[in-house]
């Protein structure tokens, strides 16, 4: 289930790639689209943007000095570019999971690409509560928390089962029979009409067991038949097969 859930949020973000002059996108996909969070596999587009600049790295998480909520306007490169550390909200973004820096900034112009934002160009996490730190003049501040949560990759698939092998096989074999009996069909029904082509490959078939059981008075039969139809290759498989008769009659 938890596949299917997954490849259905991963082809949604797939086709879900957003002009930057538009309003709150109909299907925006943030990066690390699926997320899992206490166990449970969560989409990311049901969670809050968040943009701005990095105040400070922790082991749990970053804080982060900017914006976060439902992307409500439209954003320009000119206003993120222009955004400082002192503006807009503090809060603080849980298990960020990549490596940032204090002054980095974090968001989607991060990863804009010509005016487009590709699918995943938007940071996104899920509000939680409150984070608590100390200032530096030995206070504490509170601020809004956001779980950013772990990017979920779906697990490989479980090797085939020796029945599903031994099904694969069976299919293999069976579909090659079906193929070879299609083909016998062929050259017989155009042997029938008297098509040299055909003529010439049943004779084939006869002198070779290929097919149907091996007959070499019968492969005569239809090499001659296939002479007579004009077939130059005929000829020529008529002239080896009376060879290797004579000699093997010879040798006996």
């Amino acid at each position: 289930m938890k596949i299917i859930l997954v490849l259905i949020i991963v082809a949604a973000c797939a086709a879900s790639a957003q002009p930057v002059s538009s309003a709150q996108p109909k299907g925006w996909c943030p990066k690390d689209p699926v997320r899992e969070i206490d166990g449970s596999i969560v989409s990311a587009t049901t969670m809050s943007e968040f943009y701005g600049v990095v105040l400070e790295v922790q082991p749990t998480g970053i804080r982060v000095q900017g914006e976060y909520g439902d992307c409500k306007e439209s954003y320009s490169s000119e206003k993120f570019s222009g955004f400082k550390a002192g503006e807009g909200d503090e809060f603080f973004v849980a298990h960020f999971p990549y490596d940032v820096a204090v002054g980095d900034r974090v968001g989607r112009e991060c990863v804009q690409i010509g005016n487009t934002f590709s699918p995943g160009s938007y940071m996104a996490a899920l509000e939680t509560g409150t984070y608590t730190y100390s200032t530096v003049l030995g206070g504490s501040r509170t601020i809004h928390k956001l779980e950013y949560g772990t990017p979920y990759t779906s697990p490989p698939p479980p090797p085939p089962t020796p029945e599903q092998i031994a099904a694969a096989k069976a299919k293999v074999v069976a579909d090659k029979k079906a193929n070879e009996e299609k083909g016998l069909k062929y050259n017989q029904e155009l042997a029938a009409k008297g098509d040299s082509y055909g003529l010439l490959r049943m004779g084939e078939r006869y002198r070779d067991g290929d097919g149907v059981p091996k007959d070499l008075a019968k492969a005569r039969d239809y090499f001659t038949k296939a002479v007579a139809a004009g077939s130059p290759s005929a000829a020529d498989a008529l002239s080896g097969l009376d060879q290797s008769t004579n000699a093997a009659t010879t040798k006996q």
